[in-house]
């Protein structure tokens, strides 16, 4: 079935394109319009949403800039004349502390060099007059990003400040290149913060396009990942030997999808294989009937597949769709971990 010359390329929206008629004209077609939604529904859940610029304006915070003290940095602390409480240097210890001459042990990890200083003024001012105090850094250690994936230098990178997601890649050595030099697709990257904040930057519009907005200030802690070997993906799920992910390294159509999934499974309803279609809010439900795409050679819907689109072939006989597509959720949830 593969490697039809004559394919199109554009599904309409379900019920009107291609002739189709009144949909409830048939019980074939009812059936159709109560389970669109669900088709759309299913297609969603196998999305990971991009992030949206106002996302990462308030993923990133107000004091993205604003350096925090912490284990391992190294300062000067200076007292104007006054040696005797004055430090050449001040490394902070693996538990945030630091000892000060009259002031003691100082929990100092998370303060800001402003807050830092400040602290120490206050604390010695029960012992001098308007003392003035100086915080001058040595080095820079506790700022860490975890850099993981298709960088040259996979690892922890020691940063000054916060640093962007561009500086951050190429701080790591910028993205691995193949044997021949080549950069391979970069389509998205993950940050993840904390143990409950993940974002996914459209890398290609950050780097192609040059859209600053997707450059997310990224904060101690943070962890990059730009997954191996990305690539445009299509699904096909529902009646075919091998349900999962197929790589669009080039055009494929919706019989060429069938044919690389295993064919269809003896359960499969011929007349009642979908293409779905992420569009706006709305998005695309398209049924194709496999009888007249092969035995007539009506290939007007053997559509070529865009990056993401669904591919579902209805079970013979079913009546309990909803039921059906549950079933399929635990795959929907292995593709999603290992979509490359």
């Amino acid at each position: 079935m593969a490697g039809c010359a004559s394919v199109a390329t554009e599904p309409g929206r379900y019920g009107v394109a291609e002739g189709a008629g009144d949909p409830a004209t048939t019980p074939y077609e009812k059936l159709d319009q109560e389970v669109v939604g669900q088709l759309l529904e299913l297609r969603r859940r196998m999305d990971q949403p991009l992030a949206s610029e106002e996302q990462i304006r308030n993923f990133t915070g107000a004091d993205a800039d604003v350096y925090r003290l912490g284990p391992g940095d190294e300062f000067s602390l200076l007292v104007r004349g006054r040696e005797d409480v004055s430090v050449p240097l001040v490394t902070v210890s693996p538990d945030g502390l630091v000892s000060l001459p009259r002031i003691g042990l100082v929990k100092i990890q998370g303060m800001s060099i402003p807050e830092a200083t400040d602290y120490v003024r206050k604390a010695l001012e029960p012992y001098y007059e308007a003392p003035e105090v100086t915080l001058l850094m040595r080095s820079f250690k506790n700022n860490k990003i975890l850099m993981l994936g298709q960088v040259a230098n996979p690892g922890i990178i020691h940063i000054p400040t916060s640093a962007t997601l561009l500086e951050a890649i190429a701080m790591a050595g910028g993205v691995v290149k193949d044997t021949q030099g080549n950069s391979p697709p970069i389509n998205r990257c993950i940050i993840g913060r904390g143990k409950d904040r993940v974002i996914w930057i459209d890398l290609r519009d950050l780097i192609e396009n040059g859209n600053l907005a997707l450059n997310a200030r990224l904060q101690n802690g943070d962890v990059v990942l730009i997954p191996q070997g990305q690539a445009s993906v299509a699904y096909v799920l529902g009646e075919v030997r091998n349900q999962g992910t197929l790589l669009l390294r080039s055009p494929m159509t919706v019989l060429d999808a069938l044919t690389q999934s295993g064919g269809l499974t003896k359960d499969a309803d011929v007349a009642r294989i979908y293409l779905v279609r992420a569009e706006g809010e709305a998005g695309l439900v398209e049924r194709i009937d496999l009888a007249n795409l092969v035995e007539r050679a009506d290939l007007r819907k053997n559509y070529t597949l865009r990056e993401g689109d669904l591919v579902f072939v209805a079970e013979r006989g079913i009546s309990n769709f909803h039921y059906y597509l549950s079933r399929l959720l635990p795959t929907i949830s292995v593709m999603n971990l290992t979509n490359p």
